[in-house]
């Protein structure tokens, strides 16, 4: 139960880390790491500044907000944000491995939070619409148990 509580708590600090653009965060450790991230979608010019995703995710600046919104959680879960065409994905592989019941609870809690985070990641794929030159930017999140199975995963347009 114990590792069952450490490993909610690890998908709540996942969500939070992918919590770009949130402008009203009811919880200050979400909202914080929210406003950090948000500097990782909103690059200073206003006009479209990237031809694709990828094109965006090697900006150094962005690299380097990337870098700073996603460390604290290596020892529960390793965290890629990598472009697939037209969609920025954020993907969360657990470090350890979690059996099949632990995995059915674990896709419901997920699940939750991210319906209740929808708006914060419909508000990336708004702000990518705005800086980068791809038709239908998406965004999309993973969570997958450490050999790669996933987990749960959602789309966010």
């Amino acid at each position: 139960m114990k590792k069952l509580i450490c490993l909610l708590l690890a998908l709540l600090f996942c969500v939070s880390l992918a919590a770009c653009g949130e402008k009203n965060s009811e919880n200050s450790a979400t909202k914080d790491s929210a406003d950090s991230a948000a500097a990782t979608v909103a690059p200073t010019a206003s006009a479209k500044r990237f031809v694709s995703i990828d094109d965006y995710l090697n900006d150094p600046g962005i690299q380097q907000r990337i870098k700073e919104s996603t460390e604290g959680g290596e020892s529960v879960v390793k965290t890629e944000v990598y472009a697939e065409d037209n969609t920025l994905v954020y993907e969360y592989t657990y470090v350890e491995h979690y059996s099949e019941e632990n995995v059915a609870v674990m896709k419901e809690k997920i699940d939750s939070a991210l319906s209740d985070s929808a708006e914060v990641f419909t508000g990336v794929a708004e702000e990518l619409r705005q800086y980068v030159d791809t038709e239908n930017p998406r965004v999309k999140v993973v969570y997958c148990n450490d050999d790669g199975s996933v987990i749960t995963e959602k789309v966010f347009e």
